[in-house]
């Protein structure tokens, strides 16, 4: 982008986008955990409502466990 140029993101698209960036340099083993983390806390969140383990959890495990190799 030039100088010239204005930038037209909202400050949520800079703010995720610096996310992504920030979680895309992390060594796998980072992302693994946070992932990890974030799967747990739902998991105790379904288990503490007695609800079924949905097909996003599911997919997510199968995500990280390829993640994993």
């Amino acid at each position: 982008m030039t100088e010239h140029e204005h930038d037209m993101r909202s400050e949520l698209q800079k703010h995720e986008e610096a996310e992504t960036e920030a979680y895309n340099a992390l060594p796998k083993a980072s992302k693994v955990t946070q992932r990890l983390d974030s799967l747990l806390e739902s998991l105790h969140h379904q288990v503490k409502h007695n609800a079924p383990i949905g097909p996003a959890l599911v997919k997510e495990i199968e995500d990280i466990r390829a993640l994993i190799g």
